[in-house]
């Protein structure tokens, strides 16, 4: 099985995106600088990589935010 990646836009979600990943065994993504995460430099690049890799993604933020990132994938 491959494991989950749950992603955050900022550090707000970080509390809730710890305890999800810690649960879940998903590795943390975040935007440079959240201590901890995965970082990444672009947002939508991130979750493309992830889909394409075949990652189930946890997304806290928007759902419509993750769908117009994979749509046209």
């Amino acid at each position: 099985m491959v494991a989950p990646a749950v992603i955050i836009l900022g550090p707000s979600a970080l509390p809730q995106a710890q305890a999800i990943a810690a649960a879940t065994g998903a590795t943390l993504h975040g935007p440079a600088g959240i201590a901890g995460a995965n970082p990444y430099a672009d947002f939508r690049g991130e979750v493309r990589s992830l889909f394409v890799a075949g990652r189930p993604i946890v997304g806290l933020c928007a759902s419509g935010i993750l769908i117009r990132c994979v749509a046209n994938l």
